[in-house]
């Protein structure tokens, strides 16, 4: 599973420049937990202009980053990878959603078959990258109670009707 950060899996106040402003939305850590239990592996593809745009520092970035992770190995959750794109939209770099750069690096480094494969974002940039790379997409609403619950539900019920049709 590719997994965006901001709106997806934390809420998005806009540019988040705090370790303190880290805090997960509703049914995420479960979501997650749910994942792992049935041996997904999990892939964060996030972009993070704040850093190219220079709004944070990198050692801010990094302290984000670190709160994030520390809250995951609190609930002992990780990721199989961490992808961030820190570029600005003006720097036309491949990795930055809606190219498909972060997933391509991680596709050289695990084996990934596309048609078991998907993406839960919350923006128009999740949404074409994941078409852009050719794989399902979930839709999480931030504002919506518990809506990364319910989509992880979906992504579980998916994939496990196509598993037993190839049975």
């Amino acid at each position: 599973m590719f997994l965006d950060r901001d709106g997806t899996l934390i809420e998005d106040p806009g540019y988040i420049n705090s370790p303190e402003k880290v805090v997960f939305l509703e049914g995420v850590l479960d979501g997650l937990h749910e994942f792992r239990k049935r041996n997904y592996r999990l892939h964060l593809v996030s972009n993070q202009s704040s850093v190219g745009r220079e709004i944070i520092s990198e050692e801010q970035f990094l302290q984000i980053d670190a709160r994030f992770q520390s809250i995951l190995l609190q609930h002992s959750i990780t990721f199989d990878s961490v992808n961030y794109c820190r570029h600005s939209p003006i720097d036309n770099c491949n990795c930055r959603k809606p190219r498909t750069g972060m997933f391509l690096e991680v596709e050289a480094r695990f084996p990934i078959e596309r048609n078991l494969c998907g993406m839960i974002g919350n923006s128009k940039s999740d949404l074409e990258a994941a078409h852009n790379y050719g794989i399902n997409y979930w839709n999480v609403e931030e504002t919506k109670r518990d809506s990364f619950s319910m989509q992880s539900k979906l992504v579980l019920s998916h994939f496990e009707r196509i598993l037993s049709e190839a049975e």
